[in-house]
C-alpha cells in the first residue's frame, strides 16, 4: 500500500470512505469550508492510503494559530481519522498519524491538539505520543432552574468587528487560539451545516455565540450550546445574555457549556448554577517541537467548545 498527500479529486473518494466508515455522510461544502477555506492556510494537512485504486485510510488536520504566551506559533487540530472496513488491524491509522506528524514536524507546525472518542484514545496515547490535559466535562444549566428576571433582548451582531473579537480573547490563558475577527467570521458565521448566532448585551459589553440544537430528551424542545461567552467574569453580565438568548429562542431545555476549573471564570458559572456532566470529552495534545510537554498542563488553557470540530 502507498502513503501519499491528498492531490485535488481525491475528496470525491474521501466523502465515499467517511459514509462507509461512520454511515452518514460529510457534505461536499463542509468539505469545502473546513479545508479549503481555512482563514489560516490554505495548504490541505491531509494523508492518504491507497492499495491501488481503493482508499484504505484517512487522516487530516487542521491548521490554526495558537498564542504561547503573547507568541504566535503554527499548530493543527486533529480532524478525520478513517479506515476502510476491510483494511481494519493493519496498523492503517498509526503509519498514516506517524507520517503526517513528521511531515508537520518538518514545516514548523509545533503542536497537534484533538479530543479523542473513546475508541481512538488509548492509541493516541500510548502508541503516538500524546498527552493527556483533561477530561473536559460538559457544564449545564437547566433552563428551568434559571431566573432571567427581565431581560433585555441584546443585539444581534451579523458580522465580526475588530472591536468585537477582542471580546473574545480572554487574556488570562497562555495557551489559546489566535482567534481574530477572519477567524471568528470563518468559524461561525460561514459554517455551511450550523448556525450560530452572535448576541450583545450592555452596549457591547458582554457577548455570545451560540447554536441551538434539538433536545435529545423533550420532544420539540432544544438545548443551547454556549460556543464562546464573553462577560467580564460579572454573574449579573452573564445572566443578562443568557436571558437574552432566551428571550430570543423559544423551548429552551438547557444551555451547554465548555469552561476550565481553573479559568477566571468558572466561579461566575458556578454561581450562576452550571454543574459539571456527562458527556466527558477527552482533551490531549500531541507536541511535535517543544518534547517538554508544558503544553499539557491544562492550567494554561483557554479552552472552550469552538477548539472542537463537533459542536
Amino acid at each position: 500500500m502507498e502513503i501519499r498527500p491528498y492531490v485535488e479529486g481525491d475528496e470525491v473518494k474521501i466523502l465515499e470512505l467517511f459514509q462507509l466508515a461512520f454511515g452518514r455522510p460529510m457534505s461536499p461544502e463542509y468539505w469545502m469550508w473546513r479545508f479549503t477555506q481555512n482563514p489560516f492556510t490554505a495548504e490541505k494537512k491531509i494523508l492518504l492510503m491507497w492499495d491501488q485504486d481503493v482508499l484504505a485510510g484517512h487522516y487530516a488536520v487542521s491548521p490554526m494559530e495558537i498564542e504561547i504566551a503573547g507568541q504566535r506559533a503554527p499548530a493543527v487540530l486533529s480532524m478525520t481519522t478513517m479506515t476502510h472496513p476491510a483494511y481494519g488491524g493493519r496498523g492503517v491509522f498509526t503509519q498514516l498519524a506517524s507520517a503526517l506528524y513528521d511531515r508537520l514536524a518538518e514545516e514548523g507546525f509545533g503542536l497537534v491538539w484533538g479530543f479523542p472518542n473513546n475508541n481512538s484514545h488509548y492509541g493516541l496515547v500510548n502508541s503516538l505520543g500524546w498527552s493527556d490535559v483533561a477530561t473536559v466535562p460538559m457544564l449545564g444549566l437547566s433552563a428551568s432552574k434559571f431566573d432571567p428576571g427581565s431581560p433585555e433582548t441584546g443585539e444581534e451582531a451579523e458580522g465580526f468587528t475588530d472591536a468585537l473579537a477582542r471580546r473574545f480573547e480572554h487574556r488570562w490563558a497562555e495557551v489559546r487560539i489566535a482567534a481574530g475577527k477572519e477567524f471568528l467570521d470563518w468559524r461561525y458565521l460561514r459554517n455551511p451545516v450550523a448556525k450560530y448566532r452572535v448576541l450583545t448585551v450592555a452596549g457591547g459589553e458582554g457577548a455570545v455565540i451560540y447554536k441551538k440544537i434539538p433536545s435529545p430528551e423533550v420532544r420539540e424542545a432544544f438545548e443551547i450550546d454556549l460556543m464562546e461567552i464573553a462577560f467580564q467574569n460579572d454573574p449579573a453580565l452573564l445572566r443578562a445574555l443568557l436571558g437574552a438568548v432566551l428571550a430570543r429562542e423559544p423551548s429552551v431545555e438547557r444551555f451547554n457549556l465548555w469552561a476550565s476549573i481553573f479559568s477566571e471564570s468558572y466561579p461566575a458559572f458556578e454561581r450562576t448554577g452550571f454543574t459539571p456532566g456527562l458527556p466527558l470529552t477527552h482533551f490531549c495534545v500531541r507536541p511535535l517541537a517543544d518534547r517538554s510537554n508544558r503544553l499539557s498542563d491544562y492550567r494554561l488553557w483557554r479552552l472552550n467548545m469552538g477548539y472542537s470540530d463537533v459542536f
